[in-house]
């Protein structure tokens, strides 16, 4: 595991969004593909920023990435909660990616079981080239929430001991906007050649202290955020 902490969100973004660089262009030049899945809140939006203008706006080899979520609400397309809203105002309009290589959640028109078959059938087509039956992504971006909940993956909820499903309709819990949700599950997530945390905001130091010390004891993992142990890179940007 690495981690990064810096004073303020800019810096923050800006080492991510070098990281992210550095990661596709190099998986690129060994597959000529490279996948990687958003996340939501406030702390993406300002890496989205960031790789949507120069110099990473150039450098990105935007035609070779496919783009995916980690998780997403049953809202509109169009509506401020949906993270793909927030991925094309703040990344997708403003750089050269092909509609085709973004693959949205299904949520309009769909129940959140729905939607969460759907997608778990658009990743087994699009990860069909795999042997494994678990999809590897080069990257997953993920937060953390006060509660400790990562994606949508909410502490104490079932679908923390899912092993087969590659996604999973959740139930938001009152602590969250009540609106239900779509998440990649944790097998998925640890299956991941790098998973990176981008976490920002003195709100956020006791739960990240509570994550880290969980992961430094060999004890049940209660916070989803600590039960994030893939078997690839872990990677942790912190902002104060």
């Amino acid at each position: 595991m690495k981690t990064h902490t810096f004073e303020t969100i800019e810096e923050l973004s800006a080492s991510a969004a070098q990281t992210i660089c550095d990661l596709t262009i190099k998986a690129i030049s060994k597959n000529s593909l490279f996948t990687l899945a958003l996340s939501g809140g406030t702390t993406p939006q300002s890496l989205y920023q960031k790789l949507s203008n120069k110099p990473f706006k150039d450098k990105m080899p935007w035609k070779d990435i496919h783009f995916f979520f980690g998780d997403e609400r049953m809202v509109s397309y169009k509506n401020p909660l949906s993270n793909f809203y927030t991925a094309k105002q703040r990344l997708f309009s403003l750089v050269p990616v092909s509609e085709s290589n973004i693959h949205k959640i299904p949520t309009e028109n769909n129940t959140p079981a729905e939607a969460s078959k759907k997608y778990e059938k658009v990743l087994k087509n699009f990860f069909s080239f795999q042997k494994s039956i678990i999809p590897v992504f080069d990257v997953i971006i993920l937060g953390v929430g006060q509660d400790g909940h990562t994606a949508s993956l909410f502490p104490g909820d079932i679908t923390l001991k899912e092993k087969e499903k590659l996604t999973v309709a959740v139930d938001s819990p009152k602590s969250a906007p009540m609106v239900s949700r779509v998440s990649l599950t944790l097998p998925v997530i640890n299956a991941a050649r790098n998973v990176v945390f981008l976490v920002s905001g003195k709100n956020k130091t006791t739960i990240i202290n509570q994550v880290f010390n969980e992961y430094s004891k060999e004890k049940t993992k209660t916070l989803p955020a600590a039960m994030v142990q893939p078997e690839g890179n872990l990677i942790w940007f912190i902002g104060k």
